[in-house]
C-alpha cells in the first residue's frame, strides 16, 4: 500500500518535462504549476500518507497541517531540483566527463543539504505542535517515504562505467 504512494513521488522525480528547476524558497515555483501536475498529485499522495498514518486529535490536527503544508512546499522544491539534476545526468550519461561528474556530485550534496536543512527547521516548528512520540512516529513516516523513493531511483540510475 505505501508502496504504490511511493511510487507517485517517483514518477514526480524521474518524469521528464514536467516541471523546471526552482530556486530554493521560491514557493511560487510550486503555485504556478498546474493543479494535474504530477508535483501536486505527489503532494497530495504524501499528505493522505501522513493523514492515515498519524493519528491526530483535532487541536494537534488544527495546528500541524498549516506547517505541514508550508514544509512540503519546501521539500517539493528540493525535489523539483532534483528532479532536475537527475535529468541533467541523463543527458550527459553516456559523454561523462570528469568535470560533469563532479559537479553532479556536488550538486547532489548539495540538495541532500538543502532537504536537511528543511527538515531541521520544521523540526523545530512541528515540535512545538506534536509531542515526542507524534513528532518520532511523523519523521518515521517521511524517512519511509524517502528511502523508498532513493531506493527506486538507485535501481533506475544505473551504475557508471
Amino acid at each position: 500500500m505505501l508502496r504504490k504512494n511511493f511510487a507517485l513521488l517517483l514518477l514526480m522525480l524521474t518524469a521528464g518535462g514536467y516541471c523546471a528547476a526552482a530556486p530554493a524558497r521560491d514557493l511560487s515555483a510550486i503555485a504556478s504549476l498546474p493543479s494535474d501536475s504530477f508535483v501536486h498529485k505527489s503532494m497530495e499522495a504524501r499528505k493522505k500518507l501522513i493523514h492515515k498514518h498519524l493519528p491526530l486529535n483535532s487541536r494537534e490536527a488544527h495546528d500541524f497541517w498549516p506547517i505541514y503544508d508550508e514544509y512540503q512546499q519546501e521539500l517539493m522544491l528540493v525535489y523539483i531540483q532534483r528532479k532536475a539534476t537527475i535529468t541533467k545526468l541523463g543527458r550527459h550519461f553516456d559523454a561523462m566527463t570528469d568535470d560533469f561528474a563532479k559537479q553532479f556530485v556536488m550538486e547532489s550534496i548539495a540538495l541532500q543539504e538543502e532537504r536537511l536543512h528543511v527538515l531541521h527547521n520544521y523540526f523545530k516548528k512541528f515540535e512545538i505542535v506534536l509531542p515526542g512520540k507524534q513528532l518520532l512516529r511523523f519523521y518515521q513516516i517521511e524517512n519511509r517515504f524517502r528511502s523508498a523513493v532513493d531506493a527506486e531511483l538507485a535501481e533506475r540510475i544505473p551504475l557508471l562505467k
